[in-house]
């Protein structure tokens, strides 16, 4: 598994000036990113606790 689907898609989008498209694929890397971030922090929270 890589990311150069992804790659691809944003540079397509620039390349053809749809700028919509390589900004609606750029934000929901980021909305997934912050939201695995998010989860992996409950988630050391629920396994290290919060005494430390």
């Amino acid at each position: 598994m890589g990311a150069g689907g992804i790659g691809v898609e944003i540079k397509v989008g620039f390349d053809l000036f749809d700028y919509p498209t390589a900004m609606t694929v750029i934000l929901m890397i980021a909305v997934v990113v912050i939201a695995v971030e998010q989860l992996g922090a409950v988630l050391r929270r629920k396994v290290i606790g919060t005494d430390r």
